[in-house]
């Protein structure tokens, strides 16, 4: 008989769910971002995230994307490739009643941001596994790729001690950076080469 997995859960901090609970399966690799680290990236989000298009590429438990639809963003588009967690996610925003502002892929981030988009967001959610220097791959994929426009934000999570190549700096300017315990978070804006 297969194990089920334990189960998470966190709290939406601000907006219109504000404090509803959101479950999600404990799967190996998952790490939903901390209240402080939420609370802090939502401040520094506090006028630019009203009406705004998110891609969460990374999704997990989906608390981001779930706290920037909570907090007024018209539109979240999550990826994860784990099938429980991509289920769960659906099953969270149909019994916030985000369903019509959400779409939720099971599938492989890379293969999906290999592809040509003609839509550009507005913030990019990128919390990949950490230790593993996918960053600037997924940065390269969102500008080259165009999931992301002149003014995008593009929020980073990542192990502490953790530094973007310098040639990437040049097209994302780092506006915000801190740390929380062994987490390092950032929030870029895509300013590209005229």
């Amino acid at each position: 008989m297969k194990k089920q997995p334990n189960i998470g859960s966190v709290r939406v901090i601000s907006g219109k769910h504000r404090g509803r609970k959101i479950t999600f399966p404990t799967l190996p690799g998952v790490r939903p971002s901390p209240d402080r680290i939420r609370e802090t990236l939502f401040n520094w989000l506090m006028n630019d995230i009203i009406d705004a298009r998110c891609l969460d590429v990374f999704a997990g438990s989906g608390i981001l994307g779930i706290e920037a639809l909570s907090r007024g963003a018209t539109h979240l588009t999550a990826w994860e490739q784990q099938k429980p967690l991509a289920a769960n996610l659906q099953q969270q925003l149909a019994t916030l009643g985000l369903t019509a502002h959400s779409t939720i892929q099971c599938a492989d981030s890379f293969t999906l941001l290999s592809k040509a988009n003609a839509s550009p967001y507005d913030l990019v959610f990128l919390d990949p596994p950490f230790n593993q220097n996918l960053i600037p791959s997924c940065l390269d994929k969102l500008r080259c790729n165009h999931w992301i426009h002149a003014g995008s934000y593009v929020y980073i999570e990542s192990e502490v001690g953790y530094q973007l190549e310098s040639k990437l700096i040049l097209e994302f300017e780092a506006l915000r950076r801190k740390k929380s315990g062994d987490v390092a978070y950032q929030l870029l804006r895509y300013q590209p080469a005229a």
